[in-house]
């Protein structure tokens, strides 16, 4: 008999709540269309987190969470935020505390594996 695997029980929309709060943003703040440095990484973080979470999610899909952005919009941000990840340019920190409180209220059995082995995960384990 084949056991049936937990799934994340949280959604996308309570993720990027989860990553507002962390940066001390607000929901609409963090979603908006705003180019403030503060907003856009907080804004990457979270769709970063989405596409990784939430693998069945287009970016169409992830961009309407975002002010109906485009898909070549969520592209553009998935890869600024590869590159900020080469150049450690991302606060580990936040983003592992976004990722505890995401997981502690939607955790799943097998937790979400990754495209990549990125640095913030040993900070989890």
């Amino acid at each position: 008999m084949q056991t049936q695997k937990n799934k994340i029980t949280g959604t996308p929309e309570r993720l990027i709540d989860i990553t507002a709060e962390e940066y001390e943003l607000t929901y609409t703040q963090l979603t908006g269309k705003s180019r403030y440095r503060e907003y856009i990484t907080a804004r990457y973080t979270a769709m970063y987190l989405i596409r990784n979470y939430f693998k069945d999610f287009t970016l169409l899909k992830i961009g309407s969470l975002f002010s109906y952005r485009d898909h070549s919009s969520i592209h553009h941000a998935l890869k600024v935020y590869n590159e900020w990840d080469e150049l450690d340019m991302i606060d580990y920190n936040k983003v592992s505390n976004i990722i505890a409180k995401f997981e502690d209220e939607s955790y799943a059995e097998n937790p979400v594996t990754f495209s990549k082995s990125y640095k913030f995960l040993n900070l989890l384990g």
